[in-house]
């Protein structure tokens, strides 16, 4: 099948916009069916498109390409935000002053108490499911049982990680 006429931002903007209206219409709500929908969306289509024409199946097929390209663009942003929250937070922790902090004191111990304090936070939840840094190394009965198990892991995984920078 011969790919049909490009698509131009302002018939982009003008099937945006009437799709959005006609999915807000509050007179048909969600009750309408889907061939009512897209009528609707088509002729509000070509008032806001003045002069441009497209068959119904063109917008809908639009349409699921807008839709897939606003999908991707929004997961990318919140890769992009999810690793600067990652970023921040393992930040925050190696900025953290340690109860044995002295000044001089070697990048590998600091990253080492850093590491530890992850481990910590990761065992110790929020209710929003955020590691909770204020309260990691607190223990509880239950964070203490669960605390066990990663900190030992942590402590392997330095130690594995110490004998291959020496």
């Amino acid at each position: 099948m011969p790919a049909g006429k490009k698509w131009s931002s302002t018939e982009d903007e003008a099937l945006s916009r009437a799709w959005a209206q006609s999915t807000a219409n509050s007179a048909n709500g969600a009750d309408q069916t889907s061939a009512a929908l897209w009528d609707s969306i088509k002729q509000l289509f070509e008032r806001l498109a003045a002069g441009h024409q497209r068959s119904l199946n063109a917008l809908r097929n639009r349409w699921t390409d807008i839709q897939h390209d606003v999908e991707a663009r929004l997961a990318d942003a919140m890769q992009r935000k999810t690793r600067i929250i990652e970023e921040q937070f393992v930040l925050g922790l190696f900025n953290q002053p340690t109860p044995d902090h002295t000044s001089g004191k070697r990048n590998l111990e600091l990253l080492r108490a850093t590491y530890l304090r992850m481990a910590e936070a990761e065992v110790v939840q929020g209710e929003s499911g955020t590691p909770d840094v204020e309260n990691a190394g607190e223990s509880g009965s239950e964070g203490e049982r669960r605390e066990d198990a990663p900190r030992k892991r942590v402590r392997r995984e330095i130690s594995l990680g110490e004998s291959a920078l020496l």
